[in-house]
């Protein structure tokens, strides 16, 4: 820890260093110096040497936004064996969820140029894909959708008449979903990323790019933690389009996929029969 903060021109005098839990992917540590306290994110994993940078950028990309809480990012270290993301420690407090789904729904409200993001990223331990695409339905088909699909095809998870479900589905996007201007979504928004602070809730490990706003609504939705009065402020916010809890499901598809890739079993059936609700 000493060695991160130096690098970072920190004062590099650690007084202690406490795991943090809830770092699946990395080691996560709360760390004081003599003058502040810090989180601190260590790359002990095989993910590339890049993934803290990343992170960064999506982060600062969401704080320029300047609606949601988003942890300062204060640096990131990368050297030959180690690397780091060192970021403000936030408080743990009670938060207001109402709060939060109205800043949400403002955050959502501020257009993106194009869906996708301007580099590609990760989520989880994937690469995600982020070519800017001019619709919502290509940029779901092709850089969402497909690529998992094909690589679950080739591990023989998926049959053939299993991936013609999604090939089908695939066909349906522009008709299910509703034509929106793409919002910058924070990509990942279970409730394990979402922590409460003082009056509100602060945001961290995203995988951000943008797109469809109802996809961070669905992810809130498919491991639960968020009450039905963060929805209801945020459609008192930014009113969603009709029949938008339908669709959620819809919307889950692509985490569900996501983690059918990484842990396999349930999550392979589930995204399976999610796809047939919606043909």
């Amino acid at each position: 820890m000493s060695q991160i903060l130096q690098s970072l021109s920190l004062d590099s005098v650690v007084v202690e260093a406490i795991p943090l839990s809830g770092g699946d992917i990395h080691d996560v540590y709360l760390v004081a110096n003599e003058s502040s306290r810090y989180v601190v994110k260590v790359n002990t994993s095989e993910m590339p040497a890049d993934v803290f940078r990343l992170e960064s950028d999506g982060l600062n990309a969401l704080k320029v936004v300047g609606e949601l809480r988003v942890p300062e990012v204060i640096g990131v270290m990368s050297e030959e064996e180690l690397s780091a993301l060192v970021l403000e420690y936030l408080p743990s407090e009670r938060g207001d969820i109402l709060n939060f789904g109205q800043q949400l729904a403002r955050h959502h409200k501020v257009a993106q140029a194009n869906f996708g993001w301007h580099v590609d990223n990760y989520i989880g331990r994937l690469p995600q894909v982020n070519t800017p695409t001019v619709s919502w339905e290509d940029f779901w088909a092709e850089h969402r959708i497909g690529p998992l699909v094909r690589a679950l095809r080739d591990a023989a998870s998926f049959t053939s008449s299993e991936v013609r479900v999604f090939d089908e589905l695939i066909h349906r996007t522009a008709v299910l979903v509703p034509e929106e201007s793409p919002s910058l979504l924070h990509g990942d928004l279970w409730s394990g990323n979402v922590l409460p602070t003082a009056s509100s809730y602060a945001v961290i490990d995203p995988a951000v790019y943008a797109g469809h706003r109802e996809m961070d609504l669905a992810m809130m939705k498919l491991f639960g933690g968020f009450s039905t009065a963060a929805f209801d402020a945020y459609n008192d916010e930014y009113p969603l389009e009709n029949q938008w809890e339908e669709r959620m499901g819809f919307h889950q598809i692509y985490p569900l996929l996501v983690h059918a890739r990484l842990f396999g079993g349930l999550y392979i059936h589930q995204s399976i029969e999610m796809a047939r609700r919606y043909l």
